[in-house]
C-alpha cells in the first residue's frame, strides 16, 4: 500500500525494486493496516529505507540486523551523509522520530521471519516488537 503514501509510481517503483523493496512494501500495508496517519507512516517507511541505506553500504544484509548493529546505526545518525532514492539526503534532525520508525521496521522483520526475536526487545519491552494502532 505504499500508492497510499506516495501519489509517484516512479518512486514507489524504487522503493519497491531490489531484494528490500517486498520488506518495506509489507511494512508500508502494516503501517496502513494499524491506522497510521499518512505524515507519521511515511517517516517510518523513511527511517526504514535510511537502516536499509546504511545496511547496504556497511554489507549488513537484513537477516544479520542484530541489537549491535541498531546500535551503530542509532550513533550513525549523528553524522549521517547517506542520500535517500535519488538525491536528496535524509533528515536526521530528528533521531528520536527516526529510531523509533527503525524499531518498527526491526519488529516488522521479525515478524516475518526475516530476522529472529531478541531477547533484549522482549525484556526491555522495546518499541520494535508491535506496531501499535494509531
Amino acid at each position: 500500500m505504499l500508492t497510499d503514501y506516495y501519489q509517484s509510481k516512479n518512486y514507489v517503483e524504487r522503493l519497491c525494486s531490489g531484494p528490500t523493496g517486498p520488506y518495506l512494501a509489507q511494512f508500508g500495508d502494516a503501517l496502513w493496516e494499524a491506522g497510521y496517519a499518512e505524515i507519521t507512516a511515511r517517516r517510518h517507511i523513511r527511517a526504514a529505507q535510511h537502516l536499509i541505506c546504511w545496511g547496504q553500504s556497511h554489507r549488513i544484509p537484513l537477516a544479520k540486523m542484530d541489537d549491535i548493529q541498531v546500535e551503530r546505526f542509532k550513533r550513525h545518525l549523528s553524522r549521517c551523509r547517506c542520500l535517500s532514492v535519488g538525491t536528496r539526503a535524509y533528515g536526521c534532525s530528528d533521531r528520536r522520530a527516526l529510531v523509533t520508525g527503525m524499531h518498527l521496521f526491526i519488529g516488522h522483520l521479525q515478524r516475518v521471519n526475516v530476522i529472529p526475536h531478541c531477547a533484549d526487545h522482549v525484556k526491555n519491552g522495546c518499541a520494535s516488537t508491535v506496531i501499535l494502532p494509531r
